[in-house]
């Protein structure tokens, strides 16, 4: 009798990825929850101010949302990556998924509640968290 080798399980999801003094990274499944997991762990790694942090949440939520809703990450076994990095007066969000659906054409656009979110803070070099 022959026997097959045991087949490692996949990693859980979410999970995060190392980084490094200024990035963090996380990963997340196709699992609709995982969304407000990707949101919690932007506002607390994003390391800023409360008006902020929140803003960054929702980017994150909504392109992984977008994700889950029009990629082949929101297929069972799919993956989105999410990776923040802290600059000096900016922060990065960039959000990598699995590209497009088997069958389907890539969307071409982005989410609109992002472009304005993304719009308040554009070239700004100040602390959004102060007023004006």
């Amino acid at each position: 009798m022959h026997c097959a080798a045991p087949v490692p399980e996949p990693p859980r999801l979410p999970r995060r990825l190392c980084g490094t003094a200024t990035t963090s990274r996380l990963v997340v499944g196709s699992d609709p929850g995982d969304v407000s997991v990707a949101r919690r762990w932007a506002a607390q790694v994003s390391h800023s101010g409360v008006r902020l942090a929140r803003d960054v949440a929702m980017v994150v939520s909504e392109l992984v949302t977008n994700s889950h809703a029009h990629t082949a990450s929101g297929l069972p076994g799919g993956t989105t990556r999410v990776e923040i990095e802290r600059l000096r007066f900016q922060l990065a969000v960039r959000v990598t998924d699995d590209g497009p659906r088997p069958g389907e054409p890539p969307l071409p656009h982005g989410p609109a509640l992002v472009f304005d979110i993304v719009s308040r803070y554009r070239n700004t070099m100040f602390d959004p968290d102060l007023p004006p």
